[in-house]
């Protein structure tokens, strides 16, 4: 028997496809059912995600909702706070549809920057500025690779290196580290993923360190961090022979 949430996506697809519905009250109906489209629910929630990428005072909303101000009190937890923090997580930790992405699907630097920019003004304006930069540099760490195929891409390395925020670089680290997902591997395997990965961000570092220096140091730190795991991973198998 198939799953309720194959067939609540199954609903969401007709409806996005019909235009049966303006597009903000389709967003607000995806945001109530998005646990039930999983994680993958960026591939059903399709409004949600495009209104969600293009019109900064829906991403700053979902901050509020998640997030209390820096120097304010939290409010009083009730179920429905609750539920809509709940949702906000999901749609956050979920969402590889890149700043400044257009309706159309295309993406500039133009594009990012201001999308950016103005999400950054609001959230300053909600007391949320930090966790705003850090949701921002999680995002920005799930696109995809430049033409010269070095990542990050070059909008975003361009408006990440010139923003300068330690907070934008941080989210950034945790987004690179988070967006491997569950790893499985052989017994006796060792540390081979880890180095792998690890070359690979040490080559986009060495790529960036003239133009984005900042960038760079993050992306070498990434690989620092991997060539320890693979050290631990290498150890691990040692011991696993020698009690073998």
């Amino acid at each position: 028997m198939l799953p309720d949430s194959y067939y609540i996506q199954q609903a969401i697809e007709y409806v996005e496809e019909s235009g049966s519905i303006d597009q903000m009250r389709l967003v607000q109906l995806e945001f109530g059912l998005i646990k039930a489209l999983g994680f993958d629910g960026e591939q059903h929630a399709v409004s949600l995600y495009v209104v969600l990428m293009s019109q900064p005072e829906l991403f700053v909303e979902l901050l509020c909702l998640l997030y209390k101000s820096k120097n304010g009190e939290a409010e009083a937890k009730t179920e429905s706070n609750e539920w809509a923090a709940s949702n906000a997580w999901n749609i956050l930790h979920a969402c590889k549809r890149q700043p400044g992405t257009m309706e159309d699907g295309t993406i500039t630097e133009e594009s990012v920057r201001a999308f950016i920019d103005k999400v950054r003004e609001l959230a300053k304006e909600k007391d949320r500025i930090e966790v705003c930069d850090i949701q921002l540099g999680e995002i920005m760490a799930r696109g995809g690779i430049g033409a010269d195929e070095i990542f990050p891409s070059e909008h975003v390395r361009n408006v990440i290196e010139s923003i300068d925020s330690d907070e934008m670089f941080r989210g950034f680290r945790t987004g690179c580290f988070n967006k491997r997902g569950v790893t499985s591997r052989g017994v006796f395997d060792g540390g081979a993923q880890e180095r792998e990965l690890a070359a690979e961000y040490r080559a986009n570092a060495k790529a960036l360190e003239i133009t984005h220096p900042k960038l760079s140091g993050t992306l070498e730190s990434l690989a620092k961090a991997y060539d320890r795991d693979g050290l631990v991973e290498d150890q691990e198998v040692r011991l696993r022979r020698e009690g073998g």
